[in-house]
């Protein structure tokens, strides 16, 4: 899949990335708007794609059936709600300033800096 060959091939890419945003040393405007967005929609869509694998991968008659339903509900109600984004990503309608910041949560998440990360998060949700 194309978020399979993304993941592979890219991996140097989002190290080197990491790196300079790690050490401050990145300028996230010298990454094309229209590459950004096209990769933050590879990672949702991949991210998307994983957690479905996982609750594919319950045991659900081991698993409670309310926590099972729970967590089904929450992953349809994240794709529905993630949709309108994705749309403006994909139409390159996005606003620059939350585009660059869902680029760096991106690169932090894919290197495990969950506390950068979840920083990135706080800052587009804040505004």
């Amino acid at each position: 899949s194309n978020s399979n060959y993304a993941s592979q091939t890219d991996k140097g890419k989002y190290d080197k990335a990491y790196e300079q945003l790690k050490n401050s040393n990145f300028n996230i405007r010298d990454v094309s708007f229209d590459f950004k967005c096209d990769e933050i929609l590879i990672w949702f869509h991949s991210s998307f794609q994983n957690w479905m694998k996982e609750i594919a991968g319950l045991n659900f008659s081991e698993t409670n059936p309310l926590e099972a339903r729970k967590r089904v509900g929450v992953y349809q109600q994240c794709r529905k709600y993630i949709r309108p984004l994705l749309k403006l990503l994909s139409e390159k309608k996005a606003h620059s300033q939350i585009v660059e910041k869902l680029f760096e949560l991106m690169i932090y998440c894919m290197n495990k800096d969950y506390v950068k990360s979840s920083q990135r998060y706080y800052e587009l949700a804040i505004g």
